[in-house]
Parts: C-alpha cells; structure tokens; sequence
C-alpha cells in the first residue's frame, strides 16, 4: 500500500512539474508545444490497413506505420509526408487522414494568425491527474 502511495505521489510530482512547464512556455508566448512521437500499434495487432480496412498485408502489400497517429496502413493509405519537428528534421510517411487534419489545422491557423486572433484548437491543455484508481487500474 506505501509503494502505490509512493508511486501515485512520484506521477502527482511529475504533472505538477508538466504544468508548470507548460505555464511558462505560455508566458514566454510560445505558440504550440511540439506534439509527441505516437505509441505505434504493433505489427501483429494488424492484418489488415487500419484506414481502408479493405487492404490485406502481406510479403507484397506492406505494414506502414503513420509517424503522427501510430496506426497501421497500407502504401495507398499513407500516400504523404509531412515535417513532424518533434521527430525528424525530414517530412515522415503519415497516413493520409493525418495530413488532411494536419493541413486543414494548418489552414485555420493561417486565418487566425492573419485576422490577428489565436486559434483555439486546445492547443495549451494542461495535464489532468487521472487518480490513483486510473493509474493502478
């Protein structure tokens, strides 16, 4: 019972310090905290793409993973790239639903930062203390 105690107080410190972070990344005026590398699905969770769900895998039709989401796709489904800074200095493979969200974001942030407003896609969420019930479960 003390070790979960111990180890419920050690995450409770480590959200506190994320937010004070992200609090003071807020007053420096930073825009946007770099997005994190997706937990990727693995290889076996997966016989067919995740997006089309039509395309079986295979020694000829390959698993792909989206650098952004983490899904499993297939080459027809993961047809762009883009630069995800947190990960590469080089546009990665994402499947394509994540490239029509990254640019459909992108545009929207185009209008707010020429309008003069920010835009509100939630991007300084402070972290949330799930409770020990959620963390242990």
């Amino acid at each position: 019972s003390s070790g979960i105690n111990a180890e419920y107080g050690e995450k409770h410190d480590w959200i506190s310090h994320l937010n004070t972070c992200i609090a003071s990344c807020q007053k420096r005026g930073e825009k946007k905290l770099a997005e994190p590398a997706p937990a990727w699905i693995p290889d076996d969770a997966a016989t067919h793409c995740m997006i089309c769900k039509k395309s079986k895998f295979n020694a000829v039709n390959r698993k792909h993973h989206c650098r952004r989401c983490g899904k499993i796709c297939c080459n027809g489904c993961s047809t762009k790239r883009l630069l995800l800074v947190a990960q590469s200095t080089e546009p990665v493979r994402v499947c394509d639903p994540c490239f029509a969200d990254a640019s459909s974001k992108s545009t929207s942030q185009q209008r707010a930062d020429s309008s003069g407003e920010e835009a509100s896609d939630g991007e300084h969420q402070e972290v949330q203390d799930p409770g020990p019930a959620q963390f242990f479960s």
